[in-house]
């Protein structure tokens, strides 16, 4: 976490569409500590792009409904996501 909060980023994007499984056996570990370090290193809006009806996208669904760290959304493209990521990193 030592490089997030010294690059001074408060927004990160998370690219899932290549994942082909779920990622549940971890997500407790996601929810509850790595958010809340990630959230104190300074991260603020988490974009996270899946590919629809995958298993790996119903895990983000879960992360996102569980997460209250900081504020998530799952978007299905990169540019969509970009372009939410782009409207926070310019507003704070």
């Amino acid at each position: 976490m030592n490089a997030v909060r010294e690059s001074g980023f408060s927004c990160l994007l998370n690219d899932t569409r290549e994942v082909l499984g779920s990622w549940d056996h971890s997500l407790d570990w996601v929810v509850n500590e790595w958010a809340s370090q990630a959230a104190s290193a300074g991260i603020r809006n988490f974009a996270l792009i899946t590919s629809p009806e995958s298993f790996a996208e119903s895990t983000a669904s879960n992360f996102h409904a569980n997460n209250k760290a900081f504020e998530v959304r799952v978007f299905t493209d990169r540019m969509s996501a970009e372009a939410w990521l782009r409207q926070h990193s310019l507003t704070k």
